[in-house]
């Protein structure tokens, strides 16, 4: 999986508030999609890969 996105934060702030975020693109295997288009447990599953590129969570 390789991702490139802001931070977690921005993920996170994503999910809450859609609205704000509509142009959010991310990369994902290979393919950018919308961020705010994808599943819900697609989304948590970003999030907590972010979290763990950042050292805050392991996995």
């Amino acid at each position: 999986m390789q991702m490139n996105v802001t931070d977690s934060e921005t993920l996170i702030k994503a999910k809450a508030n859609p609205e704000l975020y509509q142009n959010l693109i991310v990369r994902v295997w290979g393919f950018s999609a919308y961020y705010n288009d994808l599943p819900l447990n697609y989304k948590d599953l970003l999030i907590q890969r972010a979290l763990k590129n950042e050292g805050k969570i392991n996995i």
